[in-house]
């Protein structure tokens, strides 16, 4: 199959973004309603719109497998811009949900600097991908560009938020260790 043929079947997954919208909504309710929360509001919505974004992407590959699959394709050449185009993506938002995740339970601010360099290397992975939706995926370009300047404004709030700095705290440890302690975190 070619890269037409696949933008043509991409049209049904309009149909599973339809059915998340009451999803969307309650979930939009609830960060207005936990807005003085420590997790709520503007941070609440990241939590759910790089989560929201990973269950989209797997609906997606559920619901059309075939283009993962070097057989699905007429030249081998479209199978890896396809692979180019979708995998550093998700990997992306994989590596910023994952991150998140942690510095969720753990709520230190050494997971936020963490955060904040996952978000840029995650933009960084997306700009190879927009430039092949601009070539050979016209009507996902707009979806992922608004993918990358998401990530470019959640990596913004992250930088000056002052609920991320009240939540997730600088804390100093009581002593450094040097590396040729005896004592310390790694006797």
């Amino acid at each position: 199959m070619d890269l037409g043929t696949l933008v043509g079947t991409s049209i049904g997954a309009a149909n599973v973004i339809g059915l998340l919208r009451p999803i969307a909504l309650i979930l939009v309710v609830t960060c207005y309603i936990r807005r003085n929360e420590d997790i709520g509001g503007w941070l609440m919505f990241f939590y759910y719109q790089i989560y929201g974004s990973l269950v989209l992407f797997a609906l997606q590959v559920v619901q059309f497998p075939d283009p993962y699959r070097i057989s699905y394709w007429d030249e081998e050449a479209d199978h890896i811009i396809f692979l180019t185009a979708a995998l550093p993506r998700i990997l992306g938002f994989l590596m910023v949900a994952v991150v998140g995740t942690i510095l969720l339970r753990r709520r230190e601010w050494y997971w936020v600097r963490n955060l904040k360099f996952v978000l840029l290397a995650a933009m960084l992975m997306l700009l190879l991908p927009v430039v092949l939706d601009a070539l050979y995926f016209k009507e996902s370009l707009l979806w992922n560009v608004l993918r990358l300047v998401m990530l470019g404004a959640w990596l913004a709030y992250f930088m000056t938020s002052e609920r991320v700095k009240r939540v997730f705290p600088r804390l100093r440890p009581a002593r450094v260790y040097s590396p040729t302690d005896a004592v310390g975190p790694f006797r």
